[in-house]
C-alpha cells in the first residue's frame, strides 16, 4: 500500500480502525523511521469529529513521558487529518489477553505500573484519558516497554464544559467505563483509575469483572455487582486490596492519586515477588 503522504510519509500497512480512525504503518523517509500514522476516517470527519481529533493531537502533543506513545506530527492533507506517532513493536495487552489469557503476576504488575506513571503525568498536568483499557496499552516485543497510547478521548480538567461530544454522550467504552461515568458525570482521574483497576482484573483473571448482555445490564454491573473474587493464589492480599479500592464505586473511595495507587502497588508486589520493580518509569 506504499503511497507518499505529504511527500514525507510511505504508508505500508493498515494496522487498524477504530470509531474515528486508522493507524497504518508508515516510515518517515525524510528522518528515516518507522511510524505510525492515525487518520480520521472520512465518515467521521465532521465537526464533531475533527474537533475531537484536534484535541488528541494538542493532548497528546502536551504530554512527555516514557510510557506515553510520542507525537511526532501533525497535519491536514486532501481534507484528511492525520496524527504521527512513535510505532510500538508489539501488541496491545488485548491481543496478549486474548491471546494467552490471563498473564503472570510479574507482568499484571509491570504493565499496571507503567500506566499509573503514564497516568500520573497526565493527571498532573490536569489530563484524565477517559478511555483505559486493555487495546490502549501496547506491550513491546522485550515485554517490558509499556505505553499508553490514543489519548483522542482526553478531556482537559479545566475545560470540562468543552462541547466535545454531544450533549449527554458518554465517551469511553462500557465494559472499562467508571459507574459515575455511566450515570453521566464528569470523568475524572479517579474515573481513568477505576478503568485501570478493571484492566488489572482482567489481566489477573484473564476475563473483566463484570458482564451484560446489553449495555444497560454492563453499566448496571458496575454500579451494583460485587466485584468477584480473582481466585489466584499467587495474588497477595495486599495487591487484591489495591486492586478493590481502584474498584470502589465511590470515586472518594478509591486511592487519592495515580502516585499513591502506583506506590501501593509496589509496596504489595514486593510480597509476592522476589524481586522488585524497576524503579524508572
Amino acid at each position: 500500500m506504499a503511497h507518499t503522504v505529504v511527500g514525507r510519509y510511505e504508508l505500508r500497512a493498515l494496522v487498524g480502525k477504530g470509531s474515528m480512525a486508522r493507524v497504518v504503518e508508515a516510515f518517515d523517509t525524510v528522518l528515516q523511521r518507522d511510524v505510525a500514522i492515525k487518520f480520521l476516517r472520512s465518515d467521521a470527519a465532521d465537526a464533531e469529529g475533527r474537533a475531537r481529533f484536534l484535541r488528541e493531537v494538542r493532548v497528546a502533543a502536551s504530554l512527555s513521558h516514557p510510557n506515553v506513545v510520542r507525537v511526532y506530527d501533525a497535519g491536514e492533507e486532501g481534507g484528511r487529518l492525520f496524527l504521527v506517532t512513535e510505532l510500538v513493536h508489539g501488541p496491545s495487552i488485548a491481543a496478549v489477553l486474548k491471546r494467552r489469557g490471563a498473564l503472570t503476576l510479574r507482568q499484571a504488575v509491570l504493565v499496571t505500573d507503567r500506566v499509573l506513571g503514564a497516568l500520573g503525568a497526565a493527571h498532573d498536568q490536569g489530563l484524565v484519558h477517559r478511555d483505559v483499557k486493555p487495546s490502549n496499552i501496547l506491550v513491546g516485543d522485550d515485554d517490558r516497554t509499556v505505553k499508553l497510547a490514543d489519548f483522542g478521548l482526553a478531556k482537559t480538567l479545566d475545560d470540562a464544559g468543552a462541547a466535545v461530544t454531544r450533549p449527554g454522550q458518554v465517551v469511553g467504552t462500557p465494559m472499562y467505563l467508571a459507574p459515575e461515568r455511566s450515570e453521566g458525570r464528569t470523568a475524572t482521574p479517579a474515573s481513568d483509575l477505576y478503568s485501570l483497576g478493571v484492566v488489572l482484573f482482567e489481566m489477573l483473571a484473564g476475563r473483566p469483572p463484570f458482564r451484560g448482555r446489553n449495555l444497560l445490564e454492563l453499566a448496571v454491573a458496575h454500579q451494583q455487582a460485587p466485584v468477584p473474587p480473582l481466585r489466584r493464589p499467587d495474588v497477595p492480599e495486599a495487591l487484591e486490596v489495591v486492586m478493590l479500592t481502584a474498584l470502589a464505586r465511590d470515586p472518594a473511595s478509591r486511592p487519592p492519586s495515580a502516585h499513591a495507587m502506583r506506590e501501593a502497588l509496589r509496596s504489595a508486589a514486593r510480597q509476592a515477588m522476589r524481586r522488585p520493580l524497576a524503579t524508572a518509569s
